[in-house]
């Protein structure tokens, strides 16, 4: 592959990442208005940051979660790439 064929495809990749990104953040920003006037249904977890212990907090008194049940394996290259 030519290194302006390189050029081209990694600049696609990096063009539908970020229409991705924008899209989930049109995405959050519509289910959190609509969440904005019921206080306390809308429960957010971030994956990269949270932990199980974290949902499982979230969820008491809605449902029982064993946290030890649970793991975390590393960040998505999405996040990676982003950072967000």
């Amino acid at each position: 592959m030519s290194a302006h064929a390189l050029h081209m495809r990694r600049a696609l990749e990096l063009a539908f990442l970020q229409r991705w990104k924008d899209d989930w953040v049109t995405q959050i920003g519509a289910v959190r208005d609509y969440f904005a006037d019921r206080p306390g249904k809308l429960i957010e977890f971030d994956l990269d940051t949270d932990d199980a212990a974290d949902l499982a907090a979230r969820f008491e008194g809605i449902l029982t979660l064993n946290p030890k049940k649970w793991g975390h394996r590393g960040r998505t290259r999405v996040t990676a790439l982003f950072g967000t």
